[in-house]
C-alpha cells in the first residue's frame, strides 16, 4: 500500500502559531519511529508531509513532502486522496484529531487508527468521565466548570487538592493542581494568559479530585472487538502548580498491573471504534488502578517499547485494523527509558547540524 503518515505539529498544523517546543520534540520523535517501523516492514510505499520551516534530519520515507506556509489544508487533503491508508499524530485539542480523522473516513481510504466517533468520545475528558463512572471503573471524580467562577462550580464539592484541566487537552497542556484557595487566582490568571487575549471565551474546564500515587499509562492495541495491552508504563512528572511530563519508563512492574490491564479492556469496550494503537493515563495507589484519561493515538510510550520487542508495532498496528488481528502476546526484553529533556536536544541536535551544513557549504563556495 501506499501510506501517508501525518504528524499535525511536525506538517505545518499549526500555521501560524509557534509549536511548543516539548510537543514539537515529542511529535517528532513519534513520527520517525513510526515512519521507520512501517518501512521496516519493507511491503509499503511511505510518504510523510513536513512543515517547510522544519530542518530536521531526514526521515526514512520514500518521500517527504515539504509543507508551504499556509498549505496545510490543501497538502493534508491532497495526500489522503493519493494513498491508500492514512496514519495520524495530531493533539485531541479543539477536536484537530476528530476532524482529521473524518476527512479520511470522508475519502473512503483505510485510517490506520481509531474512528472519528471514537476520538471525539475520548477526546472529550467529561465524557470520558461518565463513561467510566457508569460502568463503575474507578476514575477520579470529575465536574465540568466555568473557568471564571470556579468556587460555585466545584471546587467547595470536591475540596482540595483538585487538578483543573481543559476538557479537550493533550498530555499536560494546561493541566494545574491547587491545593488551597489562593492558588486558584494563580490559575485563572495562567489561564487568561494563556488564552487567545481579552473578549475570548475561555475553552471549558474540568475539575478532577487529585489522587495521590503513581503517574501511569497503558498501551494497547485494540482490534475493534478484541484487546491486547502490551506495557504498563511510568509517567515521570513535575508536580507543582503546573503539571509537567517529563518522560517514561517501559515497563513498570506494579502489583496492580493486571488490574490496570483489565479496567483498560473494559473501558475499551465501552466506546466502539478505538482501533489500532491506543494509550490510557492511570494514577496507582496501594490499592487501585484509577482509569484519568483515553488517548485515542500514538503516545511517548512508544518510543520506549519498540526497543523491547522482536514485534513491528507498526505491522501490527496494520493487523489490527485491516485484518482484525492480534497477536496472541508480546513479550518485552529488559526496560528503556525516554525524556522530552532529550527528546528536544535531538532536536535541536538536528538543526544546529544543518544550519553547520550550510555554513561549512557556503565557506566552500568562497
Amino acid at each position: 500500500m501506499k501510506i501517508f503518515i501525518h504528524e499535525f505539529i511536525c506538517g505545518e498544523g499549526l500555521v501560524d502559531e509557534e509549536a511548543p517546543s516539548s510537543l514539537l520534540a515529542e511529535g517528532y520523535a513519534m513520527l520517525r519511529a513510526i515512519v521507520a517501523d512501517f518501512a521496516r516492514l519493507g511491503e509499503h510505499h511511505i510518504i510523510v508531509s513536513q512543515d517547510f520551516r522544519l530542518d530536521f534530519g531526514a526521515l526514512p520515507a520514500h518521500e517527504t513532502v515539504l509543507v508551504p506556509q499556509g498549505g496545510f489544508d490543501y497538502v493534508f487533503s491532497s495526500l489522503v486522496e493519493e494513498n491508500d491508508a492514512v496514519f495520524l499524530i495530531a493533539p485531541e485539542t479543539d477536536g484537530v484529531l476528530a476532524r482529521l480523522t473524518e476527512k479520511v473516513e470522508k475519502s473512503g481510504k483505510i485510517l490506520l487508527g481509531p474512528s472519528s466517533q471514537a476520538v471525539q468520545v475520548a477526546a472529550d475528558k467529561m465524557a470520558t468521565y461518565l463513561l467510566l463512572h457508569q460502568a463503575d471503573l474507578p476514575t477520579p471524580e470529575t465536574v465540568i466548570v466555568d473557568p471564571t467562577n470556579l468556587w460555585k462550580d466545584g471546587v467547595r464539592d470536591l475540596g482540595f487538592p483538585l487538578i483543573m484541566k481543559p476538557v479537550d487537552g493533550v498530555g499536560c497542556e494546561g493541566i494545574f493542581l491547587a491545593s488551597q484557595q489562593e492558588e486558584i487566582e494563580a490559575i485563572l490568571k495562567k489561564i487568561r494568559d494563556s488564552e487567545h487575549g481579552p473578549g475570548h471565551p475561555l475553552r471549558r474546564y474540568i475539575l478532577q479530585r487529585y489522587i495521590e500515587g503513581e503517574h501511569a499509562s497503558v498501551s494497547l492495541l485494540c482490534d475493534g472487538r478484541e484487546v491486547l495491552p502490551l506495557s504498563l508504563n511510568h509517567q515521570e512528572m513535575k508536580i507543582g502548580l503546573q503539571l509537567q511530563y517529563l518522560g517514561g519508563t517501559v515497563p513498570l512492574e506494579h502489583p496492580l498491573a493486571e488490574r490496570a490491564f483489565g479496567h483498560a479492556r473494559r473501558a475499551c469496550s465501552l466506546i466502539p471504534g478505538l482501533r489500532g494503537y491506543v494509550g490510557m493515563d492511570f494514577v496507582l495507589t496501594d490499592k487501585e488502578a484509577f482509569l484519568v484519561e483515553i488517548n485515542p493515538r500514538l503516545t511517548t510510550s512508544y518510543l520506549a517499547l519498540r526497543r523491547l520487542t522482536n514485534l513491528n508495532l507498526a505491522g501490527a498496528i496494520l493487523g489490527a485494523v485491516c485484518l482484525g488481528r492480534l497477536p496472541q502476546k508480546i513479550n518485552l526484553r529488559g526496560s528503556a527509558s525516554f525524556s522530552v529533556k532529550d527528546l528536544l536536544a535531538e532536536v535541536l541536535a538536528h538543526g544546529q547540524r544543518k544550519e553547520q551544513d550550510r555554513n561549512d557549504g557556503r565557506d566552500r563556495g568562497r
